[in-house]
């Protein structure tokens, strides 16, 4: 015959009086773009011959990505994108250039900037069955998601507009007579502004469905990055987005 004391006791009950175990307090470690040291920095340590930034942050520097002799990497010192003209290498901030400078991963790049944030969370239980709970959680992951995409998207739309006023200004300066600095410069100048623009519209777009979109919209477009490219051209030619009380948002191109 079993001691009653020491034998384990069974918990009658709905789903959500069965899980009463105690928190478990754990480190989380979370990427923090705040954190990023200022893109000066990073290219002075990592560049050679970085010469001083213009009115609009940009800097010409000899590029590690291919025999550079005559500096052809324009850095930007506000956020951090980079695009040469010779070989065509570009990135959109410091992690980009980190990332294929040294052939480091996404991880690496960012403990090496040191932009990760710790902080002690206490492990909740979870409550199953919990329908409120449930939605709540998912609405605060899709709102976080949803503002790191638009930071990511706003930061690449900068720097492909600024490439782009770059481009198009020394292409107007050759055009009126100025020396090219390397070989063929005036039609590398034509093909950034080519390749650029439709760039802008999809970030332009991409902005728009996570701004303006229905949740719908917004959750799909955070979930599945595989159909990312699909929603942009959708809304690229339908030319607007719907919220969800159906009111239309013209995409701004």
């Amino acid at each position: 015959m079993h001691d009653s004391q020491s034998a384990p006791s069974t918990i009658s009950g709905s789903p959500a009086t069965q899980q009463c175990a105690p928190a478990e307090v754990r480190s989380v470690r979370t990427f923090s773009r705040e954190l990023l040291p200022p893109a000066t920095v990073v290219y002075s340590t990592h560049l050679r011959k970085l010469g001083r930034p213009h009115r609009q942050g940009w800097a010409l520097a000899l590029c590690p990505f291919h025999d550079d002799h005559r500096p052809s990497l324009s850095v930007n010192m506000q956020c951090g994108g980079f695009f040469c003209f010779s070989c065509l290498a570009k990135g959109g901030d410091v992690i980009d250039f980190l990332m294929l400078r040294y052939g480091w991963d996404f991880v690496r790049a960012v403990t090496h900037l040191g932009a990760w944030r710790t902080c002690t969370a206490a492990k909740k239980p979870i409550v199953v069955n919990d329908e409120k709970v449930h939605f709540e959680r998912k609405e605060q992951y899709l709102e976080t998601r949803s503002k790191d995409l638009r930071f990511f998207t706003l930061t690449k739309l900068w720097f492909f507009e600024e490439l782009q006023s770059l481009a198009a200004r020394r292409l107007a300066e050759l055009q009126r007579g100025a020396a090219e600095r390397w070989k063929r410069e005036s039609e590398l100048c034509g093909w950034v502004l080519a390749d650029v623009c439709p760039r802008i519209r999809r970030a332009i777009a991409a902005y728009t469905i996570l701004s303006f979109g229905s949740t719908a919209d917004r959750e799909r477009f955070v979930a599945f990055p595989e159909h990312r490219k699909a929603m942009i051209e959708e809304v690229l030619d339908v030319g607007c987005v719907r919220d969800d009380r159906g009111r239309y948002m013209e995409v701004a191109l």
